[in-house]
């Protein structure tokens, strides 16, 4: 998840407003209250916060890691890994009962 709360510490140092973005900057409302609530917004309201701030984007935004998304891959992968050795399984049953149907078809025309 991509949080935004580095942003409103920067805000802070740099000595600049909500009311500054918006009125002096023309930052949206509804860009900012995106903001607050560490949703989607586009990569141009990044960067002319950038600009506006002299920042770098990590001075903005991290990432951090969803708990439940890190589960979610590793129950995945668990997943797969059964699903692989499932079929590796039946692989060779059915290599052994094709090699047994071999044996006796040789057996049976001796």
């Amino acid at each position: 998840m991509i949080k935004y709360d580095r942003l409103w510490d920067t805000l802070k140092e740099k000595n600049i407003s909500q009311y500054k973005l918006i009125k002096d900057y023309g930052i949206d409302k509804a860009q900012l209250h995106r903001l607050r609530k560490n949703m989607v917004v586009k990569t141009i309201i990044l960067n002319n916060l950038c600009r506006i701030l002299d920042c770098k984007v990590e001075d903005i935004m991290e990432y951090v890691p969803d708990e439940d998304s890190v589960e979610n891959q590793n129950q995945k992968i668990d997943k797969e890994n059964t699903a692989n050795q499932l079929s590796n399984a039946v692989l060779a049953d059915e290599a052994i009962a094709l090699h047994e149907k071999l044996k006796r078809g040789i057996t049976e025309s001796d």
